[in-house]
């Protein structure tokens, strides 16, 4: 049996540091959720290797936010129309 992996907390002895061809580059956040996804042993039902899961769900956030962003845009009080002054001088 392997040493306890360093990157997390859930007691695994081994397979919980990150794999994938560019596992050295990513942002922390993407890094931590492939740990976690490992460590939990979350892409065992899927078969899906746990970088792509991870990079999967990353992107469901920003499309979340996107969807967000623009509902907001949609729900924002429009302005009244102003009537243009009537007559002349």
């Amino acid at each position: 049996m392997g040493q306890i992996c360093d990157n997390c907390t859930c007691g695994k002895a081994e397979g919980c540091a990150p794999s994938g061809p560019d596992r050295g580059v990513r942002p922390d956040f993407r890094k931590e959720l492939e740990t976690l996804i490992n460590c939990h042993n979350k892409e065992a039902g899927s078969n899906t290797p746990d970088f792509i899961l991870a990079e999967y769900l990353e992107d469901c956030l920003a499309a979340y936010d996107k969807a967000v962003s623009n509902r907001d845009m949609w729900t924002l009080p429009q302005p009244e129309p102003v009537d243009p002054p009537q007559g002349g001088t």
